[in-house]
């Protein structure tokens, strides 16, 4: 069985007559000029505020014109200009990106280079040192057999020196002996 809702409602002779206060939130409906009002609890019917009915509000102040349909277009207009100009520099914006992208792609290349450059620079250093180290130990080899040649020339030229002493002694014989004999060669020839 379906219930069925009436609000209260009567003309506006018998309501403006009567004038109760109607409950708080309590509608009421005036048939003759179809308005509507709900109570507060306090006020009676005539001081509450009338509502009309949806179909008697005159939307006609609400209605757009030619000229709002012009003025709504070219606004729309410009904001169309706006987004296409906006989605441009989008657009520009993501080719810098790409061609950034592109531009760090030549950088990593390149600091890639540079990182092999400095491996194969280090390599060569420790190999030169390396070598270095080798050279040092032979030069300290060259060194010591420079030592050892140098010890050998002293003494050799202390053996000369000897020697020298030697033939000095020797020669200082051989004038003694061949004064003696030439000597004995006058002499024995005076006396002979």
């Amino acid at each position: 069985m379906a219930v069925l809702i009436k609000i209260r409602r009567d003309s506006s002779g018998n309501w403006a007559a009567y004038n109760p206060v109607l409950a708080l939130g309590e509608p009421a409906y005036i048939t003759d000029l179809n308005q509507f009002c709900i109570g507060d609890g306090s006020t009676p019917f005539g001081a509450l505020p009338k509502f009309k009915a949806l179909e008697q509000i005159d939307l006609t102040p609400y209605a757009l014109t030619a000229d709002m349909l012009t003025a709504i277009q070219g606004a729309s207009d410009v904001l169309q200009g706006q987004v296409t100009a906006h989605q441009a520099s989008i657009d520009a914006i993501s080719a810098q990106q790409l061609a950034d992208n592109a531009h760090l792609g030549n950088i990593d290349s390149q600091l890639s280079g540079l990182h092999t450059f400095e491996t194969s620079t280090s390599n060569w250093i420790n190999t030169f040192d390396a070598q270095l180290i080798a050279h040092g130990g032979q030069l300290a080899g060259h060194d010591a057999s420079l030592n050892n040649f140098q010890v050998n020339m002293n003494a050799v030229i202390s053996r000369l020196d000897l020697h020298d002493v030697d033939i000095s002694a020797l020669q200082s014989q051989v004038s003694l002996l061949q004064g003696a004999t030439l000597g004995e060669i006058d002499g024995g020839g005076a006396a002979g």
